[in-house]
């Protein structure tokens, strides 16, 4: 099932490290993205504690649209939407998981997960190009194709993409599989500024370009 669609195929991750670094409050950055049209978010969160971590939670709750998808990066903490995303590492989900996905990033790991016992209900895939957070990870772009023939289900394209390089990542999807492919941003919501109206203006901008796949 796939529980994205009709939706802006722009997943927004709202990393607690990048939120920091542009001085922005979650509540602004989640609203922000909102009124461009955004209703899917992960929430990516390494360095909180449990306490620091649940009141962020129950801020996205809160502020999120009911329509929205809300996701909680990995199972450290009870995810108060029950919408989980896995690593590798991270086990099966608990068995109150309404849906989840599962981070790949080869054709090995895509094949791994297609033997897990609870076949998840997306998967990430990436990274696409050179990725701040991530760049230990070598551009799969080339691996495009043989990731949506593999994988039947909604792809989440994770790793780089930007208002730049949404476009030409677009271009590499096969026709067939638009309709089910979605990009994970974070640092490209901060391409014209960090204030909530220039966040924005990015987001929407990322959404119009995303949408013309769809």
């Amino acid at each position: 099932m796939n529980h994205f669609l009709n939706k802006c195929p722009v997943y927004a991750i709202l990393d607690k490290e990048t939120l920091l670094k542009h001085r922005i409050q979650l509540r602004e950055f989640v609203l922000a993205l909102g009124s461009a049209g955004i209703e899917i978010f992960q929430y990516r969160d390494k360095i909180s504690d449990e306490t620091e971590w649940t009141r962020s939670a129950e801020i996205i709750m809160q502020t999120a649209s009911q329509s929205s998808e809300v996701i909680f990066n990995d199972n450290r903490y009870q995810a108060p939407s029950h919408k989980l995303h896995l690593g590798q590492e991270d086990g099966e989900p608990p068995a109150n998981t309404l849906y989840f996905g599962r981070s790949t990033h080869n054709k090995e790991e895509i094949e791994k997960t297609l033997q897990e016992s609870r076949l998840p209900d997306y998967i990430g895939f990436g990274s696409m190009f050179t990725s701040r957070i991530k760049p230990e990870l070598q551009p799969a772009l080339s691996k495009i194709s043989e990731a949506v023939t593999l994988w039947n289900e909604p792809i989440v394209f994770i790793g780089g993409i930007s208002l730049v390089t949404l476009p030409v990542l677009m271009k590499q999807i096969p026709a067939s599989a638009q309709n089910r492919s979605y990009y994970a941003i974070i640092s490209a919501f901060f391409t014209e500024g960090e204030k909530p109206g220039q966040i924005e203006r990015a987001a929407a901008r990322l959404c119009t370009i995303a949408r013309q796949g769809g």
